[in-house]
């Protein structure tokens, strides 16, 4: 529909603010994501969520790639950096809970961050985490390893689902009764799980560190036989 300009005259109009933005259109994806799986994401269905064109979306992105880029840059803000320097474990500890948390509540989302997440958008993550490493005595050769390992734990864990129970053994007979046992004892929650998962493969980093520190050798080289 057409309607006076300032000076009078008739014309289309423009809106004075954008009918979309990044933010919308990542978004957009997310939601698209969360429903379909990345596989389902295209441009189209991003400009059919925001009654837009899909050539309207490359005034904010050159193509689908840097879409994800975006998207997953959005999701790791959730994942909050510690304004003060904790300790190495603590750092992991945390991290490892949170990239789970971002996991369980996006669990479709979880290929493109595992496909992305050692991009350059997340320099400044993994630099706190290694810098407090290295202030703990950490060899180098071990710091991207725990952040490997604290990324596969995460991934397992909300992969398993934000809680469970027991009831997944069924009614077990009784001529198995250390597994019966077992199962009365086992009383974590889905975190509390992960928690001393995490923290028992500390102790393990913790021992090769120390190994390496003893006998001077780089961590993992052993003696040739």
């Amino acid at each position: 529909m057409q309607k006076k300009t300032e000076n009078g005259q008739r014309g289309l109009g423009r809106p004075k603010t954008a009918l979309i933005t990044r933010e919308s259109i990542v978004d957009a994806a997310l939601v698209i994501v969360d429903r379909d799986g990345p596989e389902g994401l295209n441009l189209r269905k991003i400009a059919t969520a925001l009654d837009v064109t899909a050539a309207s979306l490359y005034h904010h992105f050159a193509n689908k790639e840097e879409i994800l880029a975006e998207l997953t840059m959005h999701l790791l803000r959730k994942q909050r950096i510690p304004k003060q320097q904790d300790s190495w474990q603590n750092t992991f500890v945390n991290g490892t809970h949170q990239y789970r948390r971002t996991l369980i509540e996006h669990p479709r989302a979880a290929p493109i961050l595992a496909a992305r997440l050692w991009q350059s958008y997340s320099y400044a993550k993994f630099e706190h985490s290694l810098s407090s490493m290295a202030a703990g005595g950490v060899p180098e050769n071990l710091q991207l390893a725990i952040m490997r390992a604290g990324e596969m734990l995460g991934l397992a864990s909300a992969l398993i689902g934000p809680d469970w129970d027991n009831s997944k053994y069924g009614d077990v007979p009784e001529q198995y009764p250390t597994l019966r046992r077992a199962i009365e004892a086992d009383t974590w929650t889905a975190e509390e799980s992960l928690d001393i998962t995490v923290r028992a493969l500390i102790r393990g980093f913790e021992a090769l560190a120390e190994e390496a520190t003893v006998s001077g050798k780089p961590t993992g080289e052993t003696d040739a036989h």
